[in-house]
């Protein structure tokens, strides 16, 4: 399928006007879009806490996290273990370790001691 020239398309707005762009500039408005309305269901519905709020109603729940925070590193933990390493490496990106840690998603523990050659 072929795009009119300059890979400019065009979408319908939400007032019905049109939006107009390359396809790329409206993909990421897309998913902008879509994770705002993603991390906002989940804060309705999920327990969880935060500095400016402290905890939602009944069980004090894990720290807010975003979609994002998700998908570039939660995901790739495990229940058996990920090195540093590995975890950046699956994730293609560095993740926010500090962050995780201090939330209480994940745990980081020294490395197992050498053995003697």
């Amino acid at each position: 399928m072929t795009g009119p020239p300059g890979g400019v398309r065009s979408a319908v707005s939400g007032d019905g006007g049109p939006v107009q762009g390359p396809l790329s500039r409206l993909l990421s408005q897309a998913l902008v879009a879509f994770t705002i309305e993603a991390d906002n269901e989940a804060e309705h519905r999920i327990p969880h806490r935060t500095a400016s709020h402290g905890g939602s109603a009944g069980a004090p729940g894990p720290w807010l996290v975003s979609l994002v925070m998700w998908q570039n590193c939660l995901r790739y933990l495990t229940d058996d273990g990920i090195t540093v390493a590995d975890l950046a490496q699956a994730a293609r990106t560095p993740a926010d370790l500090n962050g995780m840690w201090r939330w209480g998603y994940l745990r980081i523990d020294p490395p197992p001691p050498r053995k003697p050659a």
